[in-house]
């Protein structure tokens, strides 16, 4: 569901949506044990957030926190930095790709 919802709004250029689909993604791989994986999605929505002045509502963040917390618990913070900057550093199109594919699209 999320990974058709990104291509949908990637191909209209809905960087909102977008980030709001990438945080359905972290928060379904966090739910999977995938702490990395989360973060990585989580890294790209926020510099799409950053881009358009909008951040995630506080209660949808903490709703967020509180499903990514157990995937989260075993790393480090540097793991968790690192996760972070990840997919922050890399090209919006090729985190699109590794989320499509990771989702089986």
């Amino acid at each position: 569901m999320f990974g058709a919802a990104l291509r949908r709004h990637a191909a209209l250029g809905n960087k909102r949506h977008m980030a709001y689909e990438l945080e359905g993604l972290a928060g379904a791989a966090g739910l999977g044990q995938a702490g990395r994986q989360a973060l990585m999605y989580l890294g790209a929505a926020q510099v799409l957030r950053e881009e358009t002045g909008g951040p995630l509502p506080p209660a949808e963040q903490a709703i967020l926190d509180r499903i990514l917390a157990p995937a989260l618990a075993p790393l480090s913070a540097r793991q968790r930095q690192d996760a972070l900057s990840q997919r922050r550093n890399l090209p919006l199109a090729a985190t699109i790709a590794h989320a499509l594919k990771a989702a089986g699209r």
